[in-house]
């Protein structure tokens, strides 16, 4: 009958047209109405406003007109009456961006999968930000359609994985070579699989369990290569050599494959990674982070980031320490809001050690309200504010200090030394007599300097 009435559509309504409202199953009778009004959307459908006796247990019914044709499906809210161009359903057709169609969204029925694989692998990838259920249930989906394609089971062993499923994971990579069409991408799927996680502390035992080694990445990336050669496959190659300890091979590997086209920022962070075991010296380190620095798309992106980071740790290493700040300052601005009290710990010993005294006491005070039941930060802040001469607040920051963890010889010290030179001696130096008993080792000096 839905096939039928495909073939009925109406391509024109008017107002004063009379339509009937036609219930396909034998649920009631047919209801008159008339068309009140029309009007369009999205430039080509017609949307009419009707006038009849209908109640809304008649929602959905298609709506004819004289002809016997289907000018749309009827719809009463409260007091209005209308019909939707049955057009507009017929035309309907599901793309890979439908994912994100906010009207979809809004009901709780799970999106289908277009009927083109272009198009599939699109919604399956939009799907993973969906609530676990319904993106697995696509990625089911996916591998029932679309059973040549990679996509699907890479994305099932995905799940399998953070579920702890190893196991399966594991068979699921061994269907998708016997079923694939792309032989080689499977090949690389699963060594990539195994590489990620076969050393992550929670998966371990399981991962041996069922002989996920290195060695085994290395087996299965070597067979994807010797079915197409393809660049992305020899890079993953010469991080499982990395990975297996041997920096001189992973060096001329990734070496290599920045005369191709293949070329990028990562080559030479990870060149970078294996001077560093191969003893290189600082300034051959530094040049291949700034070269990864330099193949970064401009303006610099949140992909940049890691890259920052890392040379601003080797600035920092080679005593050039505003400029490791900066690197550092850098690498925050892409990850604003998602930076933990560490992060903001680490910039502020490196501001220190540069005299960048504003800076530090800012970053350790953004570290204490982070983690605001770590002694350390404003013991750090109360040694910072001591050496800005604010005795006041750094009073403060270390009794802060002392009420999260009371054995904090350092807090005690700094408490002391901001007291006797706030001319509260007696008090001051029994706070350096405690950080003494605490075993902290400079308290005798300022004890002789004191009393």
């Amino acid at each position: 009958m839905v096939r039928l009435l495909l073939h009925l559509l109406a391509t024109t309504v008017s107002a004063g047209d009379e339509v009937w409202l036609t219930p396909i199953l034998k649920s009631g009778n047919a209801e008159k109405a008339n068309v009140t009004s029309v009007e369009k959307f999205m430039d080509k459908y017609n949307y009419a406003i009707l006038s009849s006796s209908a109640t809304d247990k008649m929602n959905g019914v298609p709506v004819f007109d004289k002809k016997g044709q289907v000018i749309g499906l009827y719809n009463k809210s409260g007091d209005s009456q209308s019909s939707t161009d049955a057009n507009y359903a017929k035309d309907f057709v599901l793309k890979g961006l439908s994912q994100n169609d906010v009207t979809l969204r809004q009901s709780d029925i799970r999106i289908g999968l277009p009927n083109t694989l272009e198009e599939a692998v699109v919604a399956l990838m939009l799907s993973s930000e969906k609530p676990a259920n319904i993106h697995e249930a696509i990625v089911n989906e996916f591998i029932t359609k679309f059973p040549q394609s990679n996509d699907g089971y890479y994305a099932l062993a995905n799940i399998q994985i953070a579920k702890g499923e190893v196991a399966n994971a594991d068979k699921t990579m061994q269907t998708a070579i016997g079923k694939v069409t792309a032989k080689d991408e499977a090949h690389y799927n699963y060594a990539r699989l195994i590489y990620r996680n076969a050393f992550i502390p929670e998966f371990e035992e399981k991962a041996k369990a069922i002989g996920w080694t290195l060695d085994k990445a290395l087996d299965e990336v070597q067979k994807a290569q010797s079915a197409k050669a393809n660049d992305a496959y020899r890079h993953l190659q010469a991080q499982i050599t990395y990975a297996k300890g041997d920096y001189a091979k992973a060096y001329t590997d990734f070496e290599a494959l920045t005369k191709t086209k293949f070329n990028n920022p990562e080559l030479y962070l990870e060149m970078a990674q294996s001077r560093q075991h191969l003893g290189g010296t600082d300034q051959e380190i530094l040049d291949l982070l700034n070269k990864s620095i330099e193949l970064c798309d401009t303006p610099y992106v949140s992909t940049s980031a890691p890259y920052f980071y890392t040379r601003g740790q080797q600035l920092e290493k080679m005593g050039e320490y505003r400029k490791a700040v900066q690197d550092y300052y850098t690498y925050e601005y892409f990850n604003q809001g998602r930076l933990g009290a560490a992060f903001y710990y680490m910039r502020e010993q490196c501001e220190v050690k540069g005299r960048m005294w504003q800076q530090a006491l800012q970053d350790i005070l953004v570290a204490s309200r982070l983690d605001p039941k770590e002694p350390l930060y404003p013991t750090e802040a109360g040694s910072l504010l001591l050496r800005l001469n604010k005795l006041d607040a750094a009073m403060s920051a270390a009794q802060q200090a002392i009420q999260l963890d009371a054995a904090q010889p350092d807090a005690y010290l700094i408490l002391g030394i901001a007291q006797c030179e706030s001319k509260q001696k007696e008090s001051g130096i029994k706070n350096i007599q405690k950080a003494k008993e605490l075993g902290n080792t400079q308290a005798d000096t300022f004890l002789q300097k004191y009393k």
